[in-house]
Order: C-alpha cells, then sequence, then structure tokens
C-alpha cells in the first residue's frame, strides 16, 4: 500500500450503522428493553459529522394494512421526534412506515410479532 493510500483510507466515513428498537403491541410506545438503545443512536449521531438519519417503522401482521400502514409511520415519527428532542436537526433525519410489508419474521395475517413490531434506525 502506498503511503497515501493508507491516509486516505483512514479518512473514509465509517460504515453505517443500524440500529433496531422495538415497540409495544398496538402502540408506539418503545419497549423497556429497546430505551437505552435510543442513547446509543444519539451518541453514534453525535460522533458523526455531516450524519444522516433514515428511521424505518414497522409492524406485524394485526390490524388492516391501512392501520399498520398508519401505525408504522408513527412508530418512525416517535423515534424522530425522541432524536429532535436531543437537539439533532429534523433536516438530518427522515422516516418512514413499511406497515407489514418487510416483517422480520414471517408470519400469517393477524399474528402478533413482537420482533416485527420494530423501527430500523440507520446512522450515515
Amino acid at each position: 500500500m502506498k503511503p497515501n493510500e493508507a491516509q486516505l483510507l483512514a479518512e473514509l466515513p465509517a460504515p453505517a450503522k443500524s440500529f433496531i428498537l422495538y415497540f409495544l403491541e398496538g402502540t408506539t410506545d418503545i419497549t423497556p428493553e429497546s430505551a437505552p438503545m435510543v442513547e446509543e443512536i444519539r451518541s453514534e449521531i453525535a460522533k458523526r459529522p455531516g450524519a444522516e438519519v433514515q428511521v424505518t417503522g414497522h409492524t406485524d401482521t394485526v390490524g388492516s394494512d391501512s392501520d399498520n400502514d398508519a401505525l408504522s409511520q408513527k412508530r418512525a415519527e416517535e423515534i424522530l421526534n425522541l432524536l429532535a428532542s436531543r437537539g439533532f436537526d429534523r433536516a438530518i433525519m427522515s422516516a418512514v412506515g413499511r406497515g407489514e410489508r418487510e416483517l422480520k419474521l414471517p408470519t400469517g395475517d393477524n399474528v402478533g410479532s413482537a420482533v416485527n413490531r420494530r423501527v430500523e434506525v440507520i446512522v450515515r
């Protein structure tokens, strides 16, 4: 490796980091086990100059498609609001809801699944 290549590699931005927070059924309330993850996300954003944050909400299959679309969007916005309340500019963040379209654990319709009730946060 040439001397300047090592320096260039050291200056590359850190790879994106992802976090998953889980929610109580039918709500925008994160589980007690997920609460400490908010501080980890905050810390990761703070150490990245020019950070971009993508927040994607998901649901399980309980409820109608339209209700789950709305709930997943509300979950994503809840986390975005939580991060904004800790001083981060909303302009660096985006929130989208995917409803039950991207199940982490495939299930039948109207099946409650804690692993599917989640928000994924990607910090770049």
